[in-house]
C-alpha cells in the first residue's frame, strides 16, 4: 500500500475491527509495514492467526496480536476490552472496520439488530471503553461508514426493527449513517473538553467485492455487472490509512478517495448525533447486564491465576469478590466518558 510507504508507525500501537479479511486485513498489512505494533479483533480467531503467520518478518520487531471480538455478543467485547488493557498501557489508533449486511432480520445474543448491533452499537461500546487508554499525542479513530449512508435514516424509537418492516439495505444504511454521526459525535465532545490529542475520521472505502456482500443477492449481482469498476481490497484500505495518518482535514470530516467525501445533509445533523448516542446508551444499559456476572468476573478477578489453577472454589471466590466491588476496567454504562488526559 503506498501510504505505508510514507509514514512511520514504530512505537504506536493500532487496533483493527474485523481485520481477518478483505479492506481490514489489508489494513493490518499496511500498519503492520509501516511498523505498528497491531491488535488485530475478529470473530473467527484462526483466520486472524492465518493473516498474522503472513506478517511475521519485521525489520522494526512489531508483531500482529490476535484477540478474539465477536460484535454480535457484547460479552465477547467485554472480554477483548478486558484483554487489550491486561496487555497494552496505550493505544494510539482505533480503527472500526468490521461490518455486515443481512438479508434477513436476525439479532445479536443481547437482542440488537444485527447490522445496527454489530455495524455500530458494539464498535461504539468498544470506543467508548478504550478512550481512557488514548492519551499520546496523535491519535486517531477511524470510522467505516459507506455511501450507503445516503439512504440511512436513524429511527430513534425503533433501531432494532422491533416494529417497522426490516429490509437489509435499510438496517445498513442506519448503521452506516450511525457510525458517521458517531464521528461527527466525537469530535464536537472533543472540542467542547478541550481535547486536542485525537483526530476523528468517518470513511467510505468504495465499492469493493469482499466477502461483505457475499449472500446478498442484488449486491453479488450489481457486483457482477461492475466489478471492473470496483476497487480492490487493497485499494478500499489505502483510505483507511490516510484517515489513520496523514489526513489533516476537519476533525470529523467524511473520506472518500483520500479527499473530502460528498456527504448527505442527514451526516452532519448533530442534533441526531446526541440523541442517538443518548439513545444507544439506554439501549445497552437495557440489555447488557445480563451477561456480566460471569464473564467478567473470570476475565478480570481470575486472570492471572495460571490455567491449571482454576477450579470451582477459584470462581466461587471471584464472583464473591465481584458483589463487592465494582468492575475495575470495564464500566457497565455505554456512556463515553471523556475525561482523556492528555500525555
Amino acid at each position: 500500500m503506498e501510504i505505508s510507504e510514507h509514514v512511520d508507525l514504530k512505537g504506536k500501537t493500532a487496533l483493527v475491527t474485523g481485520g481477518n479479511a478483505g479492506i481490514g486485513k489489508e489494513t493490518v498489512r499496511a500498519l503492520y509495514n509501516s511498523g505498528c505494533e497491531v491488535i488485530l479483533c475478529c470473530r473467527n480467531v484462526t483466520s486472524g492467526e492465518q493473516v498474522a503467520k503472513e506478517m511475521t518478518f519485521s525489520p522494526h520487531g512489531n508483531r500482529v496480536h490476535v484477540y478474539e471480538l465477536n460484535l454480535s455478543d457484547l460479552c465477547s467485547v467485554d472480554a477483548c476490552i478486558a484483554k487489550v488493557k491486561e496487555d497494552f498501557v496505550s493505544l494510539d489508533i482505533l480503527i472500526l472496520n468490521a461490518g455486515c449486511i443481512s438479508r434477513t432480520l436476525a439479532r445479536t445474543a443481547q437482542g440488537f439488530e444485527e447490522g445496527f448491533g454489530v455495524n455500530f452499537a458494539s464498535q461504539y461500546y468498544l470506543t467508548s471503553h478504550l478512550l481512557d487508554m488514548m492519551t499520546n499525542p496523535g491519535c486517531r479513530i477511524v470510522g467505516l461508514s459507506s455511501t450507503a449512508h445516503w439512504m440511512g435514516k436513524i429511527f430513534l424509537d425503533d433501531l432494532n426493527f422491533e416494529t417497522r418492516a426490516f429490509s437489509g439495505w435499510t438496517s445498513y444504511g442506519q448503521s452506516k449513517l450511525a457510525m458517521l454521526l458517531f464521528m461527527k459525535y466525537l469530535a464536537l465532545k472533543f472540542e467542547r473538553e478541550s481535547i486536542d490529542n485525537i483526530k476523528v475520521f468517518s470513511v467510505h472505502p468504495g465499492a469493493i467485492r469482499t466477502q461483505l456482500v457475499q449472500g446478498t443477492r442484488y449486491a453479488s449481482r450489481a457486483f457482477a455487472l461492475f466489478r471492473f469498476f470496483c476497487k480492490t481490497p487493497e485499494q478500499g484500505a489505502a483510505c483507511t490509512m490516510y484517515a489513520a495518518t496523514l489526513c489533516e482535514e476537519k476533525n470529523g470530516s467524511y473520506l472518500e478517495n483520500c479527499h473530502l467525501g460528498l456527504m448527505a445533509r442527514r451526516g452532519n445533523d448533530l442534533d441526531m448525533a446526541e440523541k442517538l448516542i443518548q439513545a444507544t446508551d439506554a439501549e445497552l444499559e437495557k440489555r447488557h447486564d445480563s451477561c456480566h456476572k460471569t464473564v467478567d468476573t473470570v476475565t478480570e478477578v481470575v486472570a492471572h491465576v495460571q490455567p491449571e489453577m482454576i477450579d470451582q472454589s477459584s470462581i466461587e471466590i471471584a464472583q464473591q469478590q465481584q458483589q463487592q466491588q465494582d468492575m475495575k476496567q470495564v464500566p457497565r454504562k455505554g456512556t463515553i466518558s471523556l475525561q482523556v488526559q492528555i500525555a
